[in-house]
């Protein structure tokens, strides 16, 4: 049972807010600097008291949180102008997003080589499947102009785990995430490439769509809660159980406002335990404010991870993997909370001139490798395919390489 003290903390923050709301409202050019820090730091103080209610399994006052929380509107960040930049970006991400696919669907066979290759000692993270999808997921964001720094060593953070599948985890607050998440666990080469599991319309998309089923990732439908259940619980279980890792957002959906969306869902928790799987959290910090929901497409920038220690397999009933989730998610709150992550220098212009210019030579390289492997294909007899096939995977070995080099 809560105290009083714990409940009169409830009823100073819901005022709070409600005088946080007039004070936008008085607003006539949206929230100042001041104002949004005062957002964040009311954010984080209703994320503690939320997760200190529902450790003592108060729904009434979490149902209270909640609403309060709802109440804390967002303005949306201001379009920026469509410049020459933003266009080029946008037509050459596009290009490598859909031909990318189309070679990793084309591709999806190697995933076929992957049990021998092991037990002739290749590690995940070096077999062809993996290095052509890292390949992609770096080609992507170097040319929508993102760039993932990395706060901390992952081998360090995560070196005493034990061989195995992991679960990945990470707070979800952009559609970059899945990428960020791949250009992280390509630095710890055992976690090989994480298959994810998202929403089954996801999966209805051509090309994109059909790629990520073909490689492997896991569509789970939302609105069934026994074919989700069904999914966590055999489909990724065996995924584990070969030694994959499976990357997933514990808060079920992409937030609406930069923070995190509580409470955390239970089916991950639920697979760890079954499955005897570990779970490595990374921390995605900045990915939002490059790309908002509501907008097209990202802005060029910096997004800072930081892994968090590991959570070893847990051994006991709904309490315990309960608890496990609990902890996790404290650890989150605490992390974004107030001062407590290192914010990334914004880009100087000198910086995006010099973004523009890699992807502009990007672009030739990637032409210049596509008719060289296009023409070696044709003078050994291959067919469309073949072409098709051999070209896309040279493109996107240049596409990684100009982005290693910067």
């Amino acid at each position: 049972m809560l105290k009083a003290a714990f409940l009169e903390r409830v009823d100073g923050l819901a005022a709070a807010c409600d005088a946080y709301e007039r004070t936008l409202g008085d607003a006539e050019f949206g929230p100042s600097p001041e104002s949004q820090l005062r957002r964040e730091a009311l954010v984080f103080e209703l994320a503690q008291l939320r997760c200190a209610a529902e450790a003592e399994h108060d729904e009434k006052t979490c149902a209270r949180l909640d609403a309060v929380r709802a109440q804390l509107r967002v303005h949306p960040p201001a379009a920026g102008l469509l410049h020459l930049g933003v266009v080029w970006r946008v037509a050459t991400t596009a290009v490598v997003v859909l031909l990318g696919s189309l070679m990793l669907l084309f591709a999806a066979p190697l995933r076929l080589a992957n049990p021998p290759l092991r037990r002739l000692g290749i590690p995940n993270g070096f077999l062809p499947s993996d290095l052509l999808i890292f390949a992609w997921t770096s080609a992507v964001l170097a040319a929508a102009g993102i760039r993932v720094r990395v706060e901390g060593s992952v081998q360090q953070c995560w070196r005493q785990v034990r061989p195995g599948g992991y679960l990945i985890v990470y707070n979800h607050s952009s559609n970059l995430d899945p990428y960020i998440a791949f250009a992280c666990t390509g630095l710890l080469a055992h976690c090989g490439a994480p298959k994810f599991v998202g929403k089954r319309s996801l999966f209805s998309m051509p090309i994109v769509g059909w790629m990520m089923a073909a490689m492997g990732n896991l569509a789970i439908d939302r609105g069934s809660h026994v074919q989700a259940v069904a999914t966590m619980s055999t489909s990724a279980a065996k995924v584990l159980a070969r030694g994959r890792s499976i990357a997933v957002a514990p808060e079920g959906t992409r937030t609406t406002d930069g923070h995190l969306v509580l409470p955390f869902k239970k089916g991950a928790f639920h697979l760890a335990q079954k499955a005897e799987a570990t779970l490595l959290p990374l921390a995605i910090h900045g990915a939002y404010a490059l790309w908002p929901r509501g907008e097209l497409f990202p802005s060029s920038g910096t997004v800072t991870v930081r892994p968090l220690p590991p959570h070893p397999p847990h051994e006991g009933g709904e309490a315990k993997h309960d608890s496990s989730r609990l902890a996790l998610q404290d650890q989150y709150v605490q992390h974004f909370g107030p001062a407590q992550f290192s914010t990334a220098p914004p880009l100087t212009a000198l910086q995006r001139l010099a973004q523009q210019a890699v992807v502009l030579a990007s672009l030739v390289v990637f032409a210049l490798a596509w008719r060289g492997a296009a023409g070696l294909a044709a003078r050994s007899g291959l067919e469309a395919r073949g072409v098709l096939l051999l070209a896309g995977l040279a493109s996107l070995a240049a596409w990684a390489a100009v982005h290693h080099c910067i």
